[in-house]
């Protein structure tokens, strides 16, 4: 075989083989550069849906709950209601046993607010509960309740104002006065009177002399001015109450 023949297919033999290796690189490349491209595109839709993507995996962690005294117990809130009452009973009756001398004018019904105010909110935490505005109003109503309720025990407390009697110094003073404008001397014969039935005062005018009585180092204060005073008294021990009660209606509940 001639040389130039002989040379020309060493040629054609080494371009078949640079050939293959070129499509074999070239397969290669291709293999390499479209697997990225499928982990690109399983990274770019595993981040478009990253609910889909996790939902797929089993999840390890507990199933979460919802902590208990979020406010949603019905049978806990229910019994907010009658212990607020029993509350406010108990101390309206124990400020009604406490000493004249603590008793200040505005000052005692506002203590009696806050204290009443700071139970209840106790109440509420330890019943798992945090006290929304229907609860922070009935604060304020068993307050005012409690207050007109001190007073009033207090009245029944005091003793009932003895009937008068002819041995008292004053009527003896009295009858001896008379007997000397109707000219009875020592040896006459006195004449008989009806006697005259006493009634007690009514539990409303033994309030109203208790009210009046309280006021009465400030001054003369004619009626209705002494109720007037207690009513604002009350205003005011009922809105340290709800304030109070507002204010720390956030407070961590007690486990």
């Amino acid at each position: 075989m001639p040389d130039f023949l002989r040379n020309r297919g060493r040629v054609w033999t080494e371009a078949l083989r640079g050939n293959s290796r070129v499509i074999a690189r070239t397969l290669q490349l291709r293999s390499f550069t479209f697997k990225p491209k499928l982990g690109h595109h399983h990274i770019f839709v595993s981040g478009l849906m990253p609910e889909l993507h996790m939902s797929s995996q089993p999840s390890s962690d507990p199933p979460t709950t919802e902590p208990a005294g979020e406010g949603h117990d019905t049978g806990s809130a229910l019994w907010f209601w009658p212990g607020a009452i029993a509350v406010a009973a108990g101390l309206a009756i124990a400020a009604a046993h406490a000493p004249a001398r603590i008793r200040l004018l505005g000052a005692f019904s506002v203590a009696f607010g806050l204290i009443l105010g700071r139970l209840l909110v106790h109440l509420a935490a330890t019943l798992h509960q945090r006290l929304n505005i229907p609860q922070v109003a009935w604060v304020g109503v068993v307050t005012a309740a409690g207050l007109i309720g001190s007073v009033c025990h207090l009245v029944v407390l005091q003793p009932i104002p003895a009937p008068p009697t002819l041995s008292h110094p004053v009527a003896t003073i009295l009858a001896a006065r008379m007997q000397e404008e109707n000219g009875i001397q020592p040896g006459d014969t006195i004449p008989e009177f009806q006697p005259v039935t006493y009634k007690p005062p009514t539990f409303g005018i033994r309030v109203q002399t208790y009210l009046t009585s309280r006021v009465q180092n400030l001054g003369t204060w004619p009626s209705p001015w002494p109720e007037l005073f207690w009513g604002a008294e009350v205003l005011a021990g009922t809105a340290a109450a709800v304030g109070i009660a507002w204010a720390m209606r956030a407070k961590e509940i007690t486990p």
